[in-house]
């Protein structure tokens, strides 16, 4: 349906000023939507003709009835929501859409009942938006002022082509996940203590459900079977009750009440069967773990693991030749690998074919029933055993233990007790250690410049006028919190800041300017490239830095050139709104040419020129976008030659988001610095010059104006 809000459409209980007035729609969500299950609301929308006077509350009422409208309405029908919403001038014209919540039950129908408070007192004329352009159902409007005090159609009273612009907005509910098997078999207590495996039945099949009692309210269980594959609807309060978990297993569900949970088995998430024998346990994830790893009660003497040797890693295990056994701790051998990837591995039993499964307790907590801890299964039995270790994402760096557990008689063996065959299995732990990943950024050997971290904002310190690419830089008295920004002259270096030592960790990477936040009062490590692959170069530098998060000065820094020679002549922008032409000025060391201003909106641009007295010069532009007294904050530099030439010419492009306002612009040019600054002696106090300007930012459109204010008289129905 149209959405559009036609001028002098809407009518009204008024007298000058709004009475209160209902409007309503009914929505048939069956018939007219094919919405078959519940209904969810989100939000509710209204069109605003006109208003006039201080706010006006409109209200918004959403109601479901299995009767019909508006016969016995509001009687044969139950509020399911309800918003307020102030109305002031500035939504004229708009549509306006409400956060509202409620859920309309399924084959119900749904009314929109949308209200103007009784604006007479205070003065206020609301007309809520309409068009003649078609409805999915009419329009009705009650007004007890005007004596309709039923919902009453539109055409009724006169005004059939008053169509209100009214929505409704949200969505029919999912069917619901999981499964629901009928058959029941199997039963356990839940478990009260962590990583103690309960188990339910050594031979489930797909297609039954398990009854656990003793759950309670907000504790968390994680549900498991002997098939890696199998998936698991967890039901809450009778066996077809509310789903609270559903999902291959091992499947972790935290009860919402205290009682019975049932635990549906099945192949798959199309709720596949299977007549065919799985062990089906649960151990309690939220409850406090053991002080060591379960012990292994095996008395196996003849079967059990041969070989186990792993291969793309770190580092690898390689344990050969070991022979039957009940448990061995090789915690001493450990495979290595980062969060993320993978490492294979292959276990050969001593003879004949055994099942074998794998536990990695990458939780931590002394205990391999953890979701996600189980991380190989044979599910048969096979002469040799093959496949991968995924070492979870984000997992911390550090040491985790690893079971491999092979067994004779038990497809599917368990990694604690008989280990699914008393007679007949063997369990190995190893160390399984997750390291670091490769650090960003560069490392450098060779010490050289220093100096000691600015105590209070735009106060530069050099570290080194000829740094070359492949050094460290030493800056001492950093401040935990406090935020440094490092400058080269080589606009394209790319700078490392290490902490506590020089290959200490990385705080910050990345072209510079950089800025570092120290963790740690005391020394930074600033190591200087050519570029992210850490190139080296043997050229001179000019390092700096500055205090990114000190107190700022009270005025720009002063300039302290001597040069009466060389500088700056010509100074011009161009495609500004408006623009600089400052030529012939001649040399000097510092001139205030504020006064002058070349103006341009956020997010476009101006192109300038700079010409020096003579011969060639290195040239540079700051602007104090941040409004600080201060050209040293990221991206105040907005050009350097970083070469002596003889015209600078290129563009300024003012940062999207600036506010409209006036900004310190200052240019330099010196004769003996390919990388001037901005302060101080300029780069070299007897050759440079410094020129500010004043760099103008329009607000959107480049200019002001003011708006015709037209007024229609508003046809009102009283």
């Amino acid at each position: 349906m149209s959405q559009t809000i036609t001028p002098l459409n809407t009518v009204n209980c008024n007298s000058g000023t709004t009475a209160v007035n209902y409007y309503y729609r009914a929505f048939n969500l069956s018939a007219d939507f094919g919405i078959s299950d519940e209904f969810n609301v989100s939000s509710a929308e209204f069109g605003v003709e006109t208003f006039s006077g201080t706010a006006l509350n409109a209200v918004i009422n959403i109601y479901s009835t299995s009767g019909t409208f508006p016969a016995g309405f509001p009687g044969n029908a139950t509020l399911q929501g309800t918003a307020t919403y102030s109305v002031t001038t500035a939504d004229i014209g708009n549509i306006i859409s409400v956060p509202v919540s409620a859920a309309i039950p399924a084959g119900e129908k749904m009314i929109y009942e949308l209200i103007s408070e009784d604006g007479q007192a205070s003065g206020q004329a609301l007309f809520f938006g309409s068009n003649n352009l078609g409805e999915t159902d009419a329009s009705y409007i009650a007004a007890p002022l005007c004596g309709l005090s039923a919902p009453t159609p539109m055409a009724s009273i006169g005004f059939p082509n008053v169509h209100m612009v009214m929505n409704v907005v949200g969505e029919e509910a999912e069917e619901e996940d999981g499964c629901l098997n009928n058959t029941p078999y199997g039963s356990g207590t839940a478990p009260s203590t962590g990583c103690a495996s309960v188990t339910f039945s050594t031979c489930n099949f797909a297609g039954e459900y398990i009854t656990m009692s003793g759950a309670v309210a907000g504790t968390s269980y994680t549900f498991m079977s002997s098939v890696s594959t199998d998936y698991y609807t967890v039901r809450e309060g009778s066996y077809d009750g509310p789903v609270i978990a559903f999902g291959q297993q091992p499947l972790t569900a935290t009860a919402t009440a205290s009682g019975n949970l049932y635990i549906h088995i099945n192949t798959d998430a199309d709720c596949g069967t299977q007549n065919s024998c799985r062990v089906t346990s649960v151990v309690c994830a939220s409850c406090p773990g053991p002080a060591d790893y379960c012990a292994v009660t095996s008395t196996n003497t003849t079967y059990g693991i041969n070989n186990f040797v792993t291969t793309g890693g770190v580092d690898n295990i390689n344990n050969s030749g070991t022979g039957p056994g009940q448990y061995t701790d090789f915690t001493s051998m450990f495979v290595s690998q980062e969060a993320g990837e993978s490492v294979s591995f292959t276990i050969d039993p001593v003879s004949g074919t055994h099942g074998f499964g794998i536990w990695v307790d990458w939780g931590d907590n002394t205990c391999f029933y953890d979701s996600g801890d189980h991380v190989y299964n044979s599910g048969a039995y096979i002469s040799q055993a093959t496949g991968t270790i995924t070492v979870p994402a984000g997992t911390p760096a550090g040491d985790y233990r690893m079971r491999v557990v092979g067994n004779w008689l038990s497809q599917n063996p368990t990694p604690c007790g008989n280990l699914g065959s008393a007679s007949y299995g063997e369990a190995e732990d190893y160390t399984f250690r997750v390291v670091s990943e490769e650090e960003d950024g560069c490392l450098n050997n060779t010490p050289y410049g220093s100096g000691t971290a600015p105590s209070t904002g735009c106060a530069s310190v050099t570290f080194s006028t000829c740094n070359f690419a492949g050094e460290y830089i030493t800056m001492s008295g950093a401040v935990a919190g406090t935020s440094y920004t490092f400058m080269s002259s080589v606009s394209t270096d790319y700078y490392t800041v290490r902490e506590g030592s020089y290959d200490g960790p990385v705080i910050a990477f990345g072209q510079q300017p950089l800025t570092a936040t120290a963790t740690a009062s005391g020394n930074l490590y600033i190591h200087i490239n050519t570029d992210a692959d850490c190139g080296t170069q043997n050229s001179c530098r000019v390092t700096s830095v500055v205090c990114a998060s000190c107190p700022g000065p009270a005025d720009y820094c002063a300039v302290t050139s001597t040069n009466t020679t060389y500088g700056i002549n010509n100074f011009v922008t161009t495609g500004g709104v408006d623009n600089i032409n400052n030529s012939g000025t001649g040399p000097g060391q510092y001139t205030d040419f504020t006064s002058m201003f070349v103006s341009q909106e956020a997010g476009e641009s101006v192109s300038f020129t700079i010409d020096p007295v003579s011969g060639t010069h290195g040239f540079g532009i700051w602007v104090d976008w941040g409004d600080n007294t201060c050209f040293y904050d990221s991206g105040d530099h907005v050009y350097n030659s970083g070469a002596y030439i003889s015209q600078a010419t290129g563009t300024i492009t003012v940062p999207a988001g600036t506010p409209a306002g006036d900004y310190r612009m200052r240019v330099v040019g010196n004769w003996l610095s390919q990388n001037p600054t901005p302060c101080g002696n300029l780069g070299s106090a007897s050759y440079g010059e410094a020129e500010d300007y004043t760099f103008r930012v329009l607000g959107d459109g480049g200019g002001t104006g003011d708006p015709c204010d037209i007024t229609f008289p508003h046809s009102n129905a009283n």
